[in-house]
């Protein structure tokens, strides 16, 4: 049983992304997906993702962009240290998200119109 998303997880700040707001798949295989990605949350860096499940006390698994997992039991695993032009991992493009956003309501839009 897949269990609903928590909202307030889409409010937790520019650093921060629900795994299944970012991951494209068929709507079919969707619940499928969003049953194993669950409330997990992607963030920009390994110190963000720190920050959100310790200092703000978080109660959520969090993937940082290099791969490192800090489990909602607080362990950490994984991660790569590799660095792009400088700065750990991309930054989210603040930009291409809100673009990405108009987007979908546009298409949302033009779809309620057709039906």
């Amino acid at each position: 049983r897949v269990k609903p998303i928590s909202e307030r997880l889409r409010n937790l700040g520019n650093k921060y992304r629900l795994a299944i707001d970012i991951i494209q798949c068929d709507d079919d295989i969707k619940p499928a997906v969003l049953y194993a990605v669950g409330n997990a949350v992607v963030s920009d860096t390994l110190k963000d993702a720190r920050h959100l499940c310790f200092t703000r006390g978080e109660n959520v698994k969090c993937v940082s962009l290099q791969g490192a997992v800090i489990s909602k039991g607080g362990n950490l695993t994984g991660g790569n240290a590799s660095k792009v032009g400088g700065n750990t991992a991309l930054k989210w493009d603040e930009q291409e998200v809100l673009d990405l956003k108009r987007k979908r309501e546009q298409i949302r839009s033009q779809l309620a119109a057709l039906e």
